[in-house]
C-alpha cells in the first residue's frame, strides 16, 4: 500500500518540476518552500510520502528473517514484531491520511499538459498509429517498422509525421488520412480510463 502511494507521490514530484508543470501540491499563502531559494514551491507532502514509504519497506527484512523459526516456533520473532508491526500500522495510517489530503487538494494544469503534448509532437502517438495499422490487417512487426521509419523521416519537423506515414509503402490503400488523424489525437488515447476510475471509486463507497 505504501509503495503504491510512493509511486503516486513520485509522479506528483515529477509533474511539479518547473519544466513539466502539469500538477502541483497545494501551497499556503504563508508557506515557505526553501530556506535558501524563496521562490520555490517544493512538493513537501509527496516527498514525505516517499521518505516514509522507504522507512516502512525497511521492515521487510526483519519480517522475512522472522519466517525461518526453530522447530514449530520459537520466540526470536517476538521482540522484532512488537516493534515493527506497531510502527507499520502507525506509519501506514499516517501515509494514507496525508495522501487523502494531498489528492483532495491537488492542482492540475490541463493547459500545461496539452502544451507538453503538443511540444512532444504527433509521433508521441506512434503506438496508437501502429495498432490502427494492425487493426487493418498489417502484421505487428511490419506496422512497427512502417511507423518507426516514418518517425525517423519526420524528425526535425521538415516533413509532417502524418505525411511521412502516408508516404510509407503499404499505408496508402490500407488506412485513410482521417483514420490516421484520429489515431494521432491524444484525447482519444485515454480509452475507458475515466469510466474505470469512476467504477473503482464507486466500489469503495459500497
Amino acid at each position: 500500500m505504501a509503495a503504491g502511494l510512493e509511486r503516486l507521490g513520485t509522479e506528483i514530484r515529477h509533474l511539479q518540476r518547473s519544466e513539466v508543470g502539469e500538477a502541483e501540491e497545494p501551497f499556503g499563502k504563508r508557506q515557505k518552500g526553501s530556506s535558501s531559494m524563496p521562490h520555490k514551491r517544493n512538493p513537501i507532502r509527496s516527498e514525505r510520502l516517499v521518505g516514509l514509504s522507504r522507512l516502512l519497506r525497511g521492515h521487510l527484512v526483519p519480517a522475512f528473517e522472522n519466517a525461518p523459526l526453530w522447530h514449530e516456533r520459537d520466540l526470536t520473532n517476538s521482540s522484532a514484531e512488537r516493534f515493527t508491526m506497531s510502527h507499520q500500522m502507525v506509519l501506514t495510517e499516517y501515509i494514507l491520511l496525508r495522501s487523502v489530503r494531498l489528492f483532495q487538494r491537488l492542482e492540475v494544469d490541463a493547459d500545461a499538459m496539452r502544451a507538453n503534448l503538443e511540444r512532444a509532437g504527433p509521433d508521441i502517438m506512434a503506438e496508437a498509429v501502429m495498432m490502427a495499422l494492425v487493426g487493418k490487417g498489417i502484421g505487428r512487426q511490419e506496422a512497427h517498422e512502417m511507423v518507426r521509419s516514418a518517425s525517423m523521416a519526420s524528425k526535425g519537423g521538415q516533413v509532417p509525421f502524418i505525411d511521412s506515414l502516408l508516404a510509407a509503402p503499404g499505408v496508402i490503400g490500407t488506412i485513410s488520412r482521417d483514420e490516421l488523424e484520429a489515431a494521432l489525437r491524444p484525447g482519444a488515447y485515454t480509452g475507458h480510463a475515466e469510466e474505470l476510475v469512476d467504477l473503482a471509486l464507486r466500489s469503495l463507497e459500497n
